[in-house]
């Protein structure tokens, strides 16, 4: 890979990292009281950051479905293991350990990266 394609994937995958972190931050509550709810109820993260963007002053899904076309190796970074890589170098360790001791935290964490992948790529 040459140096542009080496920069746009350090962009690309800052970007995708930013969105993953930033939804779920934003909607974990203190605590991780509003995560434990959404893995209770499997609420989805996408669907919710979709109907709220506007509101909340974020970069929509159409924005993000644009950026997505032109990182489409974006859609394999989006793992467990690497949002959890993400989480912790954004000063989100405590939603780790959240979805660590929350039945069904990594399984509602898959299903919500999968809705994420489903949403922007396919």
């Amino acid at each position: 890979m040459d140096i542009l394609g080496k920069m746009g994937e350090k962009v690309g995958t800052a970007f995708l990292s930013s969105m993953i972190v930033g939804s779920i931050s934003k909607y974990a509550g203190d605590d991780c009281k509003h995560l434990r709810a959404a893995i209770a109820l499997n609420l989805d993260i996408f669907d919710m950051w979709c109907k709220k963007y506007e509101e909340e002053g974020l970069y929509g899904p159409d924005q993000a479905r644009r950026w997505a076309a032109m990182f489409p190796s974006g859609k394999n970074l989006l793992t467990v293991s690497n949002v959890r890589i993400w989480l912790n170098e954004q000063e989100c360790s405590h939603i780790v350990q959240a979805l660590n001791t929350i039945p069904g935290g990594d399984k509602w964490l898959a299903w919500t990266l999968d809705n994420f992948k489903k949403g922007l790529w396919d």
